[in-house]
This record gives C-alpha cells, sequence and structure tokens, in this order.
C-alpha cells in the first residue's frame, strides 16, 4: 500500500565537502541497522541524490516513520573515516516547500 511521504531536509555539517553517493549509503546502512529489513521496506525510506547541494540533502520517508528518520540521521556520525554531524532543518509533505 502506498503510503503518504514526508520530505526531510538535512544538512550534513563536516569540515569537507562530501558526496551524495557515500552520504545516501551512510544512511541507508544505518537505516538497515536500526529498523531491519521489514522496517525499510515499511519506511520506504531514500535519499533523493538529485537534491544534493552544498551539503544539503532531502531524505523521502513514510509518513508514520518521520521520527525513526530524524534518529537515523542524527546516529550517524561519520562517513569514510570523516567525522560529521547531520541535523534536520526543515520537514514537509510537498517537496517543493523545502527551498532547497
Amino acid at each position: 500500500m502506498k503510503g503518504r511521504k514526508r520530505y526531510i531536509l538535512f544538512e550534513v555539517i563536516a569540515d569537507e565537502s562530501l558526496v551524495a553517493k557515500d552520504v545516501a549509503k551512510a544512511i541507508l546502512q544505518r537505516a538497515n541497522a536500526m529498523l531491519g529489513e521489514i522496517g525499510m521496506a515499511k519506511s520506504e525510506i531514500k535519499m533523493l541524490s538529485d537534491t544534493w547541494k552544498d551539503n544539503k540533502g532531502v531524505l523521502c520517508v513514510d509518513h508514520r516513520f518521520v521520527d525513526e528518520a530524524r534518529s537515523i540521521l542524527m546516529s550517524v556520525t561519520q562517513i569514510n573515516g570523516k567525522r560529521l554531524t547531520i541535523t534536520t532543518l526543515r520537514t514537509s509533505g510537498v517537496i517543493n516547500k523545502l527551498k532547497i
């Protein structure tokens, strides 16, 4: 069944600029560890790589898993050995309202 989507605008605070592919991989690995296979399927979590710009991106998730998605973002602390922090800037039901 198709759920209602929420879009989470997030920012990666790091010393260097990062590649969208590496960020998406780290987020999805962490989501799999926290939610498991079934939770991943139910949450429909994915990063929209075409929205990646200036260390900011958009995560798409089912409306019932917004809190879990925020926890996943906060729990990612390093990518490729580089320390970082991910903060949530805004959540919306319409991607155009995020003003990327």
